[in-house]
């Protein structure tokens, strides 16, 4: 059976997140210097960052939050390359989609307004920016600025540290959702439903078993199947522009919304077994997007957590719950074509 759909977030959450900062700030440091990023396997966060004053002490505003879990601090070291003038902090890099939109950029409200280099700390071997990286970052008007990841410990003569103004299960904040939002989204067109497909990810990432037949029968209905994979940053944005609903599986595609700005599609997310990833409430919540989260009855396959597997017992019952959760939106005719 179908579980019940859930409210929009806007009607439900609001309560639930914690209030932003009235204001975000920007702290100067001299002779600031900064050493690569370690993983730290078991602790609150999976790596630790750190930066250092002329006097030794801890750049404390460094540090990346999630929820209520702070990283530690990577050992100091001496610099092994020195940075004459200004350079400005931007934090985290990840080379995945959902925590690259939300959690690299969460300086991005004070990027563009400050000068010199801007440097990330990043997770894994990356080395340099990726191309759906440099995309994102023509968007937001900073991919021809100088980037440099930090791979040997660094001084800088001055410093900008901005507040992070997005901060994973706290808040969204309204100057960073601005700055995010840089695609003007168009008047839905009556009939343009969109969902995202998440058939040609990876094996090793989560599967819900049963998509493609939900895909087959909205297809058949005049549904646009979205494989955002195949397409570039600009191409997946212009897809989804007028669209009147987006829905999906749950996963980082619909991270892409916060680009958007003006966005009035109706959003449907089915959740993986599990409640909905609190972040796409926190969006939506900040965004005034009409959301819906959708729970359908999922057998487990394999993997735990993010990465757990399962498969639809009744796949048919998707179509049901997008017209629940749509208000008819997911019947098979137009309201233009309807007689």
């Amino acid at each position: 059976m179908t579980r019940p759909v859930r409210q929009a977030a806007g009607q439900r959450q609001r309560q639930r997140w914690h209030t932003p900062p009235e204001a975000l700030g920007l702290t100067w440091h001299d002779a600031a210097t900064l050493v690569p990023l370690e993983a730290h396997p078991g602790g609150p966060l999976p790596f630790r960052i750190g930066a250092y004053g002329a006097d030794g002490a801890a750049l404390l505003d460094v540090a990346h939050r999630r929820g209520a879990f702070v990283s530690e601090l990577a050992p100091a070291a001496p610099a092994e390359e020195d940075w004459p003038g200004e350079a400005v902090y931007a934090g985290v890099l990840w080379n995945h989609f959902g925590h690259f939109l939300l959690e690299s950029l969460a300086r991005a409200w004070a990027l563009a307004a400050l000068p010199g280099p801007i440097l990330w700390h990043a997770k894994g071997q990356q080395g340099c920016l990726s191309a759906w990286q440099v995309a994102i970052l023509e968007r937001l008007g900073l991919a021809e600025r100088e980037h440099r990841i930090i791979e040997r410990p660094l001084r800088v003569a001055r410093l900008a540290v901005p507040d992070m103004g997005f901060v994973a299960r706290r808040f969204l904040h309204p100057r960073q959702a601005a700055a995010l939002a840089v695609h003007p989204f168009r008047t839905p067109e009556p009939g343009r439903r969109v969902w995202l497909s998440r058939l040609l990810l990876p094996a090793a990432l989560a599967h819900v078993e049963g998509e493609a037949e939900i895909e087959a029968s909205l297809a058949a209905r005049g549904w646009t199947i979205l494989r955002p994979e195949t397409l570039s940053i600009p191409e997946q944005l212009a897809a989804l522009e007028a669209a009147a609903v987006i829905a999906g599986i749950e996963g980082s595609a619909f991270h892409s919304l916060v680009l958007g700005r003006g966005v009035r599609a109706r959003i449907v997310i089915f959740d993986r077994g599990r409640r909905i990833n609190p972040n796409f409430e926190l969006v939506a919540d900040a965004k005034g997007l009409d959301q819906r989260a959708v729970s359908l009855q999922l057998d487990h396959l394999r993997g735990e957590g993010v990465r757990a597997s399962y498969r639809l017992a009744r796949p048919e019952e998707a179509l049901a719950a997008l017209d629940a959760a749509g208000d008819g939106l997911g019947e098979g005719t137009d309201e233009h074509e309807a007689g």
